[in-house]
C-alpha cells in the first residue's frame, strides 16, 4: 500500500479527486481544501493499493499537477 499525498490548485482539485473515485484500489482518501499554503491550493491524499499506483500518478500527471502542485509518494506502514 501507498500513500499518496496530492497538493493541487484549488481549480483542478475536483479532478484529481475524480481520478481516485469509485477506484477499487483507493482507500481511506480525504481532501483538504484551502489547506496548502505553497503552493496554495489544496491537499488529496488517498492510499492506494502498489500495483495501482503508477496508473494513478499518470492521471494526475496529465492533469498538470507536477507543474501546479506536488505529489508525494510514501509507503504505508503497520
Amino acid at each position: 500500500m501507498q500513500h499518496l499525498r496530492i497538493t493541487s490548485p484549488a481549480r483542478l482539485s475536483d479532478e484529481v479527486v475524480a481520478v481516485f473515485t469509485d477506484d477499487s484500489a483507493i482507500s481511506h482518501q480525504a481532501v483538504l481544501r484551502g489547506a496548502s499554503l505553497e503552493p496554495v491550493g489544496d491537499i488529496v491524499m488517498a492510499d492506494v493499493a502498489r500495483e495501482a499506483t503508477n496508473e494513478l500518478i499518470d492521471h494526475v500527471d496529465a492533469l498538470g499537477i507536477p507543474e501546479h502542485g506536488t505529489v508525494h509518494i510514501a509507503p504505508v506502514t503497520t
